[in-house]
C-alpha cells in the first residue's frame, strides 16, 4: 500500500473493508477476510509464550508460535 494514498489508518482500513466488501460480492464467493502474516507470504512473525503454571524457562529457550491476523 503505497504511504503516499494510505497515509492514514482510516483510509487503510477503508480500503480493505470495501475490497473484502466486493470480494464478498462476487457470484460463487461464500466469505472472505484480510489477513496479515499469512502462510507462504515471505514474512513470518514469531512471539515466545510461557505456560502458566509452569516453570520459567531460561531466557533464549522459550517456546515460540508464529502468529496469523486474519479479519
Amino acid at each position: 500500500m503505497p504511504d503516499a494514498r494510505y497515509s492514514e489508518d482510516a483510509k487503510t482500513i477503508s480500503f480493505f473493508s470495501q475490497l473484502v466488501d466486493r470480494v464478498k460480492a462476487l457470484p460463487g464467493v461464500e466469505a472472505a477476510a484480510i489477513g496479515s502474516n499469512i502462510p507462504f507470504d515471505e514474512s513470518e512473525w514469531d512471539s515466545s509464550f510461557h505456560v502458566t503454571g509452569m516453570p520459567e524457562i531460561p531466557p533464549g529457550q522459550e517456546p515460540s508460535a508464529e502468529i496469523n491476523v486474519v479479519s
